[in-house]
């Protein structure tokens, strides 16, 4: 709330644009956890077994990086944000 209320004293359009970064922070944060702690989980299981070969075989940097997905995401919102806005219930009204 802190945060908003000093994003707001910049105006309304920044504060449209604060609301479109958190909605999209929101969203992708549960996903790169979610990946990362499977992922920590299964490599940490192979290095307790000392099975080493198995635990650098996961494809940690492919899976578990969200940045490329996560990139092109903010890149689709920065370049048409009124698309990504458009999907929150209260531009329905």
């Amino acid at each position: 709330m802190m945060v908003t209320g000093l994003v707001g004293r910049f105006g309304v359009a920044a504060l449209a644009g604060y609301g479109i970064g958190v909605r999209l922070e929101f969203m992708l944060v549960p996903l790169a956890f979610g990946i990362g702690s499977g992922l920590t989980t299964l490599v940490g299981v192979a290095a307790g077994a000392h099975d080493w070969k198995r635990a650098c075989a996961r494809p940690g940097p492919a899976v578990s990086s969200r940045a490329p997905s996560s990139a092109t995401l903010g890149w689709i919102v920065a370049l048409l944000p009124e698309g990504w806005a458009r999907l929150s219930p209260a531009s329905r009204r």
